[in-house]
C-alpha cells in the first residue's frame, strides 16, 4: 500500500504543479478527446506485443507502460502541434492543456499498476502446499527444451542466454563475461525479461521459470 500511495502522491503533485505554478485552468483536465486518444493508443501498443500463452498479468504489465507512453506521446504532439498555430498563439490560448494526456496516462498506469499487484497476489494465493512442492521438485530442463519454454512467452535468442545464466545464478559481471557483452548490455535485457514476465527481481523469475517448467513436463506427459 505504501508503493502506491506514493505513486499517487507524485501524481498528485504533478497535477499540482500544473495548475498552480502554470495557470492552468483546472476546468480543462475534463478532456474526452484526449482520453480517448490515450486509451486507443494503449490498447494498439499492448495489442502490438501480445504473443502465445501470454499470461492475464503481462499484459497489465505492458498495458501499465504503454499508457503512460501514450499519454506522453500524445502530450508531446499536442504541445508542439500548439506552439507552432499562429491562430492559437494569436489568441494566447494557453498550452498547458497539451498536458492533459500525460496526466491521463499517469492515472492508468496506476491503476495498471494496482491491477498488476492485484492479479500476482491472486496468483500467489491461487497455489496450494502440493503445487509448489510439485514445482519446486519438477526435473530440470535440457538446454532445448528451456530455450523453447523461453521462447513461448516472448523472450528473444539472446534474452534466453541471459535467462539461462540468471537460472544457473550467474551474476551480472559473470554472464557479461561469458556473453561477450557489457554489464549495461546485461541490466537492459534483464529489464526487458522482468517486464515481459512481470517478474519483480531474481528471485520471483526463477520461481517463474520453476512453474513454466512443471507446466512443460505436464504438457509433454499428456
Amino acid at each position: 500500500m505504501t508503493k502506491q500511495f506514493q505513486k499517487l502522491l507524485g501524481i498528485g503533485v504533478f497535477i499540482i504543479f500544473a495548475v498552480i505554478i502554470m495557470g492552468f485552468d483546472q476546468n480543462r483536465l475534463i478532456d474526452s478527446r484526449s482520453f480517448a486518444a490515450v486509451v486507443s493508443g494503449t490498447s494498439i501498443l499492448t495489442l502490438s506485443q501480445l504473443y502465445k500463452k501470454i499470461k492475464v498479468r503481462q499484459i497489465i504489465v505492458f498495458a501499465r507502460w504503454n499508457a503512460f507512453f501514450s499519454g506522453l506521446l500524445i502530450t508531446l504532439l499536442t504541445f508542439l502541434t500548439r506552439i507552432t498555430d499562429p491562430e492559437i498563439l494569436s489568441r494566447g490560448d494557453s498550452s498547458m492543456v497539451a498536458f492533459v494526456p500525460v496526466i491521463y496516462g499517469s492515472v492508468l498506469f496506476l491503476i495498471f499498476d494496482w491491477l498488476s499487484d492485484q492479479s500476482k497476489y491472486a496468483s500467489h494465493n491461487s497455489k496450494d502446499a502440493n503445487v509448489k512442492t510439485e514445482t519446486t521438485q519438477a526435473p530440470a530442463l535440457s538446454m532445448q527444451q528451456a530455450t523453447e519454454v523461453l521462447a513461448v512467452h516472448g523472450f528473444s535468442p539472446r534474452e534466453v542466454h541471459v535467462a539461462l545464466k540468471i537460472i544457473e545464478n550467474c551474476t551480472n559481471k559473470s554472464i557479461a563475461t561469458q556473453l561477450y557483452i557489457s554489464e549495461a548490455t546485461v541490466k537492459k535485457h534483464i529489464q526487458n525479461m522482468f517486464r515481459k514476465c512481470g517478474a519483480e527481481d531474481r528471485a520471483a523469475f526463477i520461481d517463474l521459470y520453476k512453474i513454466w517448467t512443471a507446466e512443460y513436463f505436464k504438457s509433454v506427459s499428456r
